[in-house]
């Protein structure tokens, strides 16, 4: 019987030798867009293939039927104590789910929506905030001119490489 737990005890501590841990597979794949206006889903997808153009590859795509790392966008609005927070991931290894705010579009804030999506689909590549305000991955978003070529290249070699890292586990 001591013999039976052990083996049981062993089995799902270690796992079955045919268990694939699941990995972030990428290119990341839209799969869902809620809420959004035209003109705000024209924004969005402007600034993905901006994103892919500087990363030199595909990172997101809205081909269909592609298989990826599903991301999901929706358009939420300001209320309570979240009310400052423009952006939003909330990801694991099976998909990741982006909030963007209202607010991020707003006329009055050119480029604000394109920093913050490229911030969040940074966080879905597992990319961690920064400590310097200059840098993209910083905990606060400004309007996309805020960032200089430099921080925007090392943002985009940041999100290549971990990218890179996930995928070849």
């Amino acid at each position: 019987m001591l013999q039976v737990v052990l083996i049981i005890v062993s089995f799902l501590a270690g796992g079955c030798g045919n268990f694939r841990q699941h990995y972030r597979e990428w290119p990341a794949v839209i799969a869902g867009i809620e809420g959004f206006t035209e003109a705000q889903t024209s924004e969005l997808m402007g600034s993905i293939r901006e994103l892919n153009r500087n990363a030199g590859k595909i990172v997101v795509t809205e081909e269909p039927g592609t298989m990826g790392y599903p991301i999901f966008f929706r358009l939420v609005e300001p209320k309570g104590p979240s009310e400052r927070r423009v952006g939003h991931a909330v990801f694991d290894e099976f998909k990741c789910e982006i909030d963007l705010s209202s607010i991020a579009f707003k006329s009055d804030r050119k480029g604000l929506a394109k920093s913050v999506l490229w911030h969040e689909i940074g966080h879905c590549a597992g990319l961690e905030h920064e400590s310097e305000s200059t840098e993209l991955m910083y905990f606060t978003s400004f309007p996309f001119t805020f960032y200089s070529e430099g921080a925007l290249d090392r943002f985009v070699g940041a999100l290549n490489r971990s990218i890179i890292q996930m995928t070849s586990q």
